[in-house]
Order: C-alpha cells, then sequence, then structure tokens
C-alpha cells in the first residue's frame, strides 16, 4: 500500500511528498528497486543529474530486469532523430506541422504536467502544446501557439534497444501530430498510438 501511494504521488505530480514516501521504500525488499528508480526521476526533476544516475544504478544493481540501462542518445543525436522522423512523416501530415515547432527536450516541465486536470505523468514522452488545427490560436500569442516537444530521457528508458528508440520516437511523433488535428488519447489509442 506504501509503494502504490508513493507511485500515485508521483504522477499526481506532488513530488516532495512522493521523495518522502520512496524515501521510506528504500529498504523494502520488494518495491527498494523501484523507489531508487522513482527518487533517479525526481532528482532529475531538480536538475541533480548525478545524484539521479546513482539512484538508476541502485535501482539497476537491485533488479537489472525490471531497470535496463537507457538508450540515451546525446542532445545533438537525439535532435537528429526527432527530425529524420519528421522528414519521414507523410506529406500531409508534413504540411499540417508547416509553423508548429517540434522541439526535445530532457523532460517535461513542471507548467506542462501541471496545466490540466488531473495533471499529466511525468513520464509522458512527448507533448503537444496548444489548440487543435481547428480551433484559432488566441490573439495574444507571442509567437507560434502550437508547439510539439519530445523527451529524451522519457524516451530513452521506454525501450531496450536503438531501433526501439527510433521507432518509438515515430510513434510518439506521429501520437502528437493526431493531438495538433484534434484527436483524443482514445482516438490515438484505437490507432495503436498509445
Amino acid at each position: 500500500m506504501a509503494y502504490e501511494r508513493a507511485v500515485a504521488l508521483f504522477e499526481l505530480c506532488r513530488f516532495d511528498e512522493a521523495r518522502t514516501a520512496f524515501l521510506a521504500l528504500r529498504d523494502d525488499a520488494e518495491h527498494g528497486p523501484h523507489a531508487f528508480q522513482h527518487l533517479g526521476l525526481l532528482l532529475e526533476r531538480e536538475q541533480k543529474w548525478a545524484d539521479a544516475e546513482a539512484s538508476f544504478k541502485k535501482a539497476q544493481e537491485l533488479a537489472p530486469e525490471d531497470f535496463p540501462p537507457p538508450v540515451l542518445l546525446s542532445e545533438s543525436e537525439f535532435r537528429e532523430a526527432v527530425a529524420s522522423a519528421v522528414k519521414a512523416l507523410p506529406k500531409d501530415m508534413q504540411k499540417d506541422l508547416h509553423g508548429v515547432p517540434v522541439t526535445t527536450e530532457e523532460i517535461p516541465r513542471d507548467e506542462d504536467l501541471r496545466d490540466g486536470e488531473p495533471p499529466l505523468s511525468p513520464t509522458i514522452l512527448g507533448l503537444f502544446r496548444g489548440p487543435s488545427l481547428s480551433e484559432p490560436c488566441p490573439s495574444d500569442e507571442k509567437g507560434p501557439c502550437r508547439s510539439v516537444v519530445l523527451y529524451r530521457r522519457n524516451l530513452a528508458r521506454a525501450v531496450i534497444t536503438k531501433e526501439e528508440l527510433l521507432e518509438q520516437v515515430r510513434v510518439t511523433l506521429l501520437h502528437e501530430v493526431g493531438h495538433l488535428r484534434g484527436e483524443d488519447d482514445m482516438e490515438l489509442a484505437a490507432r495503436g498510438l498509445e
């Protein structure tokens, strides 16, 4: 029950409470590895990269089958992979993305996660920001009112091989373009774009 509560706090973006809950689980025989993994995710949110890496390594040592090393491309390699995925989209999707920046970030920002109710999961792979193409942009918007972002570290942890990573980048991009076109998560899931 304590582990499930800790995960729920993390998913609800109640990060301080989640940290306290996971710290209490580090010595738990069953949930200790998962506690270290989540503590690593929380440390990343604070940009404590070395401490996060140490926590991830501890999770990997305790449960290597549950926490394989991430497929972490360099920032420039990841940007290139995303740019290649955009170029490989069908022409109609490329047209829809005209004027919509497709960028990369390490992990999701707090303000993006907490923009709606309930908040988004901190482990999302990508995000479409803004109104769909069928809706007008706010008149007070400075710059593009729509954008797509893919998260390098979250995607790296969602796969086991580089080939899987490149495929997941493609699927995540298709998912976010679906949101740009006005599709909701259920419609996208029905098309296999979860």
